[in-house]
């Protein structure tokens, strides 16, 4: 699915939150525990999937923001039109209908002309 997040400045257990985990990559997770710490607190995560939490706990500094909004399955949707099957089915071929429907439409309307002269 596709996550939307919105920063914020404070997050409590339950959140779900998205970060970037030590290789870079984007995840989101629950927020199961939170530890104060100075210079910054520190987040205990885990997958809902996951019947344990993270080893590696979450510096504030690396997390995104929590979510507001889920779109399931729309990501699958992003990732095939991406592919060239998707590319196609989703842009050519939507391109190509509507270039034979306007060519369909000319040809009715040069139709129309052409039925005028001979009936008049």
């Amino acid at each position: 699915g596709i996550v939307f997040i919105r920063p914020g400045l404070t997050y409590d257990v339950g959140d779900i939150i998205s970060f970037k985990n030590p290789s870079g990559m984007t995840v989101t997770h629950r927020l199961v525990a939170k530890q104060v710490g100075i210079p910054e607190n520190n987040y205990q995560v885990a997958g809902d999937a996951n019947p344990q939490p993270d080893s590696v706990l979450v510096p504030h500094s690396e997390i995104l923001g929590k979510s507001v909004f889920y779109l399931p399955y729309f990501g699958r949707l992003a990732g095939f039109i991406q592919s060239p099957t998707g590319f196609i089915g989703f842009l050519i071929v939507p391109a190509l209908l509507f270039i034979v429907w306007q060519i369909y439409e000319i040809f009715q309307e040069y139709r129309k002309i052409i039925e005028k002269r001979f009936t008049a």
